[in-house]
């Protein structure tokens, strides 16, 4: 026999071998869930509790934000800073060459302000969230609460939350909590568990009516110091049709973050707009039989604050920098007619 006919069927074995390696090693050992079924309501807040034990702040100095949403031509990517400290101040400023967003919280009120469009700060207290629907374009819910509760820098209690299991999806356990809005309605909060992984890996809000008002799914969980955070949260408008993926990088835990960091974005040029004033005028109009998206004055400007240049000194003393705001352009005669952040969300 020659060495070439001694060679072929050697290589055929090796072949057939390598196949029944292959086909074996798909085989995925079945994981055993780091969560029981049948784990009590108490047991489980305590668990996800746990993952962030102790974390009372933490900061991104790179976060890239995905946004698609009907009347972009294309999905725009940004990049910025994002900042959360308990128990309800968050700060996101982000950018690239054609459009900026702030969105905002501190103990008071909410804030958001995008550009292109008028110099104009869109603010609320937060128990107004819920007029953000009443808005020309259907603004998405923006909860400062809700956004703790998923950055994890805000405990959850156990006695605000009923469990219930997935009846479409074993491995999930769900934690609901019904909140009352100050118009009277129901906001129902939903954070579901996944048992294999241990990990919340989604939070959402819905209203009365079922309808989800916001969702936001939790991925690429990394420990950061003795603390649990997940690296990727894309958050979705229904309604809206709209989707914001957030991806975090040299994320810090626990960082001291100046106070000024939780002021929204001020300056001469820019006024701000209180949403109660804006939805009561637009109600007037449209009672009287005019159109709600038209004259509706402005707010008195804001006193000057400071811009939001860096989200705070790191600890060698170097600023961690984020996108600038350009200098506003001077603010037009003419009377106000539509929110620039409508833009981002308008369906």
């Amino acid at each position: 026999m020659s060495v070439c006919q001694r060679l072929i069927p050697a290589l055929l074995l090796l072949a057939l071998m390598g196949c029944q390696t292959q086909f074996f090693a798909r085989k995925s050992v079945p994981k055993t869930p780091v969560l029981s079924s049948q784990i009590s309501c108490a047991a489980l807040v305590e668990h996800l509790n746990l993952q962030t034990a102790g974390l009372r702040s933490w900061r991104s100095g790179e976060t890239r934000v995905h946004v698609r949403m009907p009347g972009l031509p294309m999905p725009q990517s940004l990049s910025g800073t994002l900042a959360c400290a308990a128990p309800s101040s968050f700060r996101l400023v982000a950018g690239n060459i054609v459009a900026h967003a702030d969105f905002g919280a501190n103990d008071e009120r909410c804030w958001a302000y995008a550009k292109p469009g008028e110099p104009l700060v869109l603010t609320w207290l937060h128990e107004d969230s819920y007029l953000l629907s009443r808005l020309p374009g259907g603004l998405p819910h923006l909860d400062a609460g809700w956004l703790m509760g998923l950055l994890g820098v805000v405990p959850m209690h156990a006695d605000d939350f009923e469990l219930q299991h997935d009846p479409n999806d074993a491995r999930t356990l769900r934690l609901v909590d019904v909140d009352e809005t100050a118009d009277g309605g129901h906001v129902r909060h939903v954070i579901a568990v996944d048992t294999l992984s241990g990990f919340a890996r989604e939070h959402s809000l819905t209203d009365d009516a079922g309808l989800v008002l916001v969702r936001a799914r939790l991925g690429d969980h990394r420990r950061v110091g003795s603390v649990l955070i997940p690296h990727e949260v894309r958050i979705t408008f229904p309604e809206t049709r709209t989707e914001l993926t957030l991806n975090f990088n040299r994320i810090e835990v626990n960082c001291s973050i100046q106070p000024a960091v939780w002021e929204p974005p001020g300056g001469r040029e820019l006024e701000q707009v209180d949403l109660r004033t804006v939805v009561e005028s637009m109600e007037r109009y449209s009672s009287a039989g005019g159109n709600a998206m038209t004259p509706i004055s402005r707010g008195a400007p804001l006193p000057g604050g400071s811009e939001f240049r860096a989200l705070d000194a790191g600890a060698g003393g170097q600023s961690d920098a984020v996108p600038q705001f350009d200098q506003p352009p001077p603010v037009e005669q003419s009377r106000w007619k539509r929110l620039p952040i409508a833009r981002w969300f308008s369906r």
